[in-house]
Parts: C-alpha cells; structure tokens; sequence
C-alpha cells in the first residue's frame, strides 16, 4: 500500500498509510516525533493495521527467502514501543511477527534499535525509555535490545572529558536496575 502517497488523493488521504503532517519541528514534543516528517520523507502511519501488517509481510520475506538473522530499527523512538511488539511478536497468522519467522526458520531472534538518549551524572531518565523499546510495561517484549547511549555518554564523559570515576560506578549499578540484558555500546554513528 506504501504507494498511496499522494495527500491530495482524496482515496489515498482515507486509507490513511501515511502521516499527512509538516517536518519535525521540536523533537522534545512526543506527537511530532510520533507522526512528523523527518528530512521531507514520508511519514508512515505505524499505528494503521494494514502499514502493521504490510511491514511484517516485508520483513518476512527477508527472513525466509535471503536468510537475515538481524534487524537494526534506526531512530526506533520515532515508533511507539507497542508497534515494535507488534513488528516483532504478533500473532497474526497471515503475517506473524518476525520473532515467530526467525524460529520457525530454526533461527534465534534479534533485532536491536537505536534511540539516543544521554543522561546526565545521577540519572536515568534516558536509560529507562531506552528500556521501555526491549520490554513494555506489562512485561511483554518489543526489540531484542538497544543501543546503551546512557553508557556511552558516561564513558565518553569520565575517559575523555575527566568527569569522576563515580559517574561510570553509578551508571554500572543504574544499568543493573533498568535494563534486563545485554546492549550495545556503540554503534557507527558515533564513532
């Protein structure tokens, strides 16, 4: 359906696969990073069931006929965690989430977003929405893992930039309370 993009197709607009909205103005507000444009780019509209739906079928294919092992979601916190769960664990037969694909194809599955969030010495603000894309609320899973900027940050700031070792223990200790695995440190992006 992604080719019903044009806004002034009154059939298209009614489908509703795309956000019909301006750029990103403030990502410090939720709505915008949710359902804004970034760079003039289509904004898909994740929480429709046929974009949901369409994506899966996608990723599938992917899984099953080129063997992908992985999926890296980029700015993963533009997507609700909820769409994740749904990209990763639905249950929809038609379309199953990409968790079911890759067991069934005798594999292990792992996705791992991005989302960048520093925190300050003595926070973890950033950590814990980091957190809210690997596990909901309620318990139920979303992606794999993350990137652990939070642990960048504070390495980044007491290796290179002389802030007290205390930093690094503290963020240690804050990793061990908020997150339930392994992420990744690092990625390309900040090298």
């Amino acid at each position: 359906p992604f080719n019903h993009n044009n806004a002034a197709d009154p059939a298209d607009r009614k489908l509703g696969i795309y956000h019909w909205t301006p750029d990103v103005a403030d990502y410090q507000i939720r709505t915008q990073q949710l359902t804004w444009q970034m760079g003039g780019l289509d904004d898909l509209n994740s929480e429709n069931p046929l974009v949901r739906r369409t994506l899966r079928e996608s990723h599938a294919h992917w899984i099953k006929q080129i063997g992908v092992d992985a999926f890296r979601v980029d700015t993963a916190f533009y997507v609700t965690p909820e769409f994740l769960h749904d990209f990763m664990e639905s249950r929809d037969p038609a379309a199953p989430g990409m968790s079911q694909v890759w067991r069934a194809s005798g594999r292990t599955p792992f996705s791992f977003g991005e989302g960048w969030a520093i925190d300050k010495p003595g926070e973890e603000k950033g950590a814990r929405k980091i957190e809210s894309y690997v596990r909901l609320p309620d318990g139920r899973a979303a992606l794999t893992s993350m990137i652990n900027f939070p642990l960048y940050g504070t390495f980044a700031d007491v290796f290179a930039k002389g802030r007290p070792p205390a930093d690094l223990v503290y963020r240690l200790a804050s990793m061990q309370r908020v997150h339930r695995r392994m992420f990744f440190l690092s990625n390309h992006g900040v090298s």
